[in-house]
């Protein structure tokens, strides 16, 4: 395992690197759009550039403590483990309608979300027994 400043000297790098990846993924990605595809290797490529760029700009504004990080940090597993079933109930309902491509991405997206985040905070937060089920520690009785 690398050290704290092995780790520091990692997230420095990607943050350098930012700016710079993510105008490569652009530039990738517009030549792949344009040219209707890419060898594998290619898309690969973009795919790390994309990756290290999301990291390198995430370190820099997600790094510190705060309540919705805190928050998200026990959501993680739990509405991981809940989206499966609103993607496929989404994804039924709407690709059949006749909306535009990027309309049913959205709503699907939003559907996914919404209801992922809904039964996590209302259901699996709320019931203590379910807690371990999804990776929480059980609350203290009375919560």
């Amino acid at each position: 395992m690398p050290s704290d400043a092995g780790r520091r000297h990692e997230v420095d790098a990607l943050r350098a690197l930012r700016w710079p990846c993510l105008c490569a993924a652009l530039a990738f990605g517009c030549h792949r759009l344009s040219a209707g595809g890419a060898p594998h290797w290619r898309e690969g490529i973009e795919s790390a550039l994309w990756l290290h760029a999301a990291i390198g700009f995430g370190s820099q504004h997600l790094d510190r403590p705060s309540a919705a990080m805190r928050y998200l940090a026990a959501a993680v597993l739990p509405v991981y483990m809940l989206q499966m079933a609103p993607m496929h109930l989404a994804c039924a309902v709407v690709l059949p309608l006749p909306w535009s491509p990027w309309l049913q991405l959205l709503a699907v997206v939003v559907f996914t979300a919404l209801a992922s985040f809904g039964v996590h905070e209302l259901v699996v937060r709320r019931v203590r027994w379910l807690r371990p089920l999804f990776g929480l520690p059980l609350a203290p009785r009375g919560d």
